[in-house]
């Protein structure tokens, strides 16, 4: 099976849809990795799929039409760390080409899932809804297709 692969079968994706896949890639104490993958029926207008907080810190992913399934894919990725020995925390989101990062000290005692929430976030949405994806330091981050 491909990475996005279930042995489910899909849903198919109605004009005005969108699919969003939460793949973890790596979940220790010290580390996540999260890939989202971002399906939509209709072409975003802009091409772009924008991952943010409301408090202004987004990133974004070019959507690419799949020849073979006809719609169009953006993938972001999440990638946050705990460094013991510098005493600290970060955050990476990448989206195609882009960053958005932070990165703060922390106290001894630090557990990265007291900073860090992965949402359920696997589905079918609305383009009219933004779901939640992952809130990190109190700031929830979502996806939106428009």
């Amino acid at each position: 099976m491909s990475r996005y692969e279930s042995t489910t079968v899909p849903v198919a994706l109605a004009p005005g849809q969108f699919r969003v896949i939460v793949q973890s890639i790596l979940d220790t104490d010290d580390a996540q990795v999260v890939k989202y993958r971002i399906e939509c029926a209709d072409k975003p207008s802009p091409t772009v799929i924008t991952v943010g907080s409301v408090q202004g810190h987004t990133t974004g992913s070019l959507a690419r039409r799949d020849p073979n399934s006809g719609l169009y894919i953006a993938e972001v990725t999440l990638l946050a760390d705990h460094v013991q020995p510098q005493n600290c925390a970060k955050m990476v989101l990448k989206g195609d080409g882009t960053l958005l990062t932070a990165v703060e000290g922390v106290n001894a005692g630090y557990a990265l899932r007291d900073q860090l929430s992965i949402s359920k976030a696997d589905g079918v949405y609305s383009t009219s809804e933004t779901p939640a994806l992952f809130t990190w330091d109190g700031q929830t981050y979502s996806v939106s297709v428009k």
